[in-house]
C-alpha cells in the first residue's frame, strides 16, 4: 500500500492543486474527513457549493478521484478538493 506523504501528494496532484488543497485546509473549508485503507473522503464546503471529493489510491502511480468540480469532471485530474 502506498504512503501518503505531503511528497507523494504533491507529486499525485501537481503543485497548483497542492497548494490551493494546503490553503483549503488551512482555512477550515474541510470537514468530516474520513480514511479506510486506500480511500479518502471529505466534505469541501466553499461558500455556497458544498463537494465530497473520494480518492482511492490503486498503486503508487494509480489515484483515482470523483468530485463534483469542473475541473474533476472535465479532465479526471486530481484538484485541489483531492487534496
Amino acid at each position: 500500500m502506498t504512503e501518503w506523504t505531503e511528497d507523494w501528494v504533491r507529486g499525485a496532484a501537481g503543485w497548483k492543486p497542492f497548494k490551493e488543497g494546503k490553503a483549503m485546509l488551512a482555512g477550515g473549508l474541510v470537514n468530516d474527513f474520513k480514511k479506510r485503507e486506500n480511500i479518502c473522503q471529505a466534505l469541501i464546503k466553499e461558500g455556497r457549493v458544498t463537494l465530497r471529493p473520494t480518492v482511492k489510491v490503486v498503486g503508487p502511480a494509480d489515484v483515482r478521484v470523483q468530485c463534483g468540480c469542473a475541473e474533476n469532471r472535465a479532465t479526471g485530474a486530481v484538484c485541489s478538493h483531492a487534496v
